[in-house]
């Protein structure tokens, strides 16, 4: 008959706590791994971490352990394992570490500098998120070059947003931004300074879907 060896019992992991969420790339482990020799960490089945600090009770902590953000949206998985003086192997304890990364965006339209815009005008953007949180959008305007901010949409679903000009002053020193949330984390992207010039004649919906002005060229 055949007798094998069982292996010793998985550390006991005291902090993290698994499946939290964390906003940074490093974490540290501790734990005990009874009668161990050292503690052997893999990173999502690569990355390789040994401690052979071991405390009289088993105690050990790991330091500095890299997470990845872009690892499988964000969800890192950790084995944590002991080696007993005998060179046997233990079984394998287990966390799973979300990283929330801020989502990115970018404005696409209006294109171009020194605008001068009037009546209806679509702003646009592209947005991502690493983790594909819901995200939600809103857009600021400034008057001034951007020393003060004014909400015109907040809450949107959607990555475009027409506004109607008319009811803002004549300028030259116009600034948007558009900000995007994921609940936790936001970011932004501002566009080129742009004037409103509300004499201008009116913006034409044409059959793509943009709009114009009469001071832009479309060419068909």
């Amino acid at each position: 008959f055949w007798v094998g060896i069982k292996p010793p019992r998985a550390p006991i992991i005291k902090s993290p706590e698994n499946k939290i969420t964390i906003t940074e790339n490093k974490i540290d482990i501790e734990g005990i791994a009874t009668n161990a020799k050292r503690v052997i960490l893999k990173v999502n089945g690569e990355r390789e971490y040994i401690e052979e600090k071991i405390g009289r009770r088993g105690q050990f902590l790991v330091r500095g352990i890299q997470l990845d953000p872009a690892f499988n949206k964000g969800r890192n998985f950790i084995t944590i394992r002991s080696e007993d003086f005998k060179g046997i192997i233990s079984e394998p304890a287990t966390l799973e570490i979300l990283i929330n990364s801020p989502p990115t965006i970018s404005l696409t339209e209006p294109k171009g500098r020194l605008l001068k815009l009037n009546g209806l005008i679509r702003f646009a953007w592209k947005a991502s998120d690493i983790n594909d949180d819901l995200l939600t959008y809103g857009v600021e305007l400034s008057d001034d070059g951007g020393n003060n901010w004014k909400i015109i949409a907040q809450n949107l679903k959607t990555k475009e947003f027409v506004w109607d000009s008319s009811w803002a002053p004549d300028g030259s020193n116009y600034l948007i931004r558009a900000i995007v949330s994921d609940g936790t984390f936001t970011g932004e992207a501002k566009g080129n300074r742009f004037g409103i010039v509300n004499n201008l004649p009116i913006i034409i919906l044409d059959a793509s879907g943009d709009f114009f002005t009469a001071e832009e060229t479309k060419i068909f």
